[in-house]
């Protein structure tokens, strides 16, 4: 969008003439911010996707690997009838330091 100079002065007096400018501003502003917040969670997705793909999350700046026993769920299904299943070796939790 074109920045056009106006005066102030008639700009508080006649607040009508600038009312279009004013709204297509706005939307304009709208949909870049809608695009930039786009683009981070499909920046952030992509780092996900990446992340999980090599084996590991990050959690609070530390590197976690996927448990090896129960393949990253924290669960192994055929020992479902001992405390429910939880995998031992990562306490559940689905990752390992």
């Amino acid at each position: 969008m074109e920045t056009q100079a106006f005066d102030m002065i008639d700009f508080i007096l006649n607040p009508e003439k600038y009312e279009a400018q004013l709204a297509a501003a706005g939307a304009e502003y709208e949909a870049e911010k809608a695009a930039r917040i786009a683009a981070e969670k499909a920046a952030e997705a992509k780092k996900v996707a990446e992340y999980k793909a090599a084996g590991f999350f990050w959690n609070n700046l530390r590197r976690h690997y996927a448990c090896g026993r129960c393949s990253g769920t924290g669960v192994l299904r055929q020992y479902k009838h001992v405390s429910g299943g939880v995998c031992f070796n990562c306490d559940g939790e689905a990752y390992r330091l």
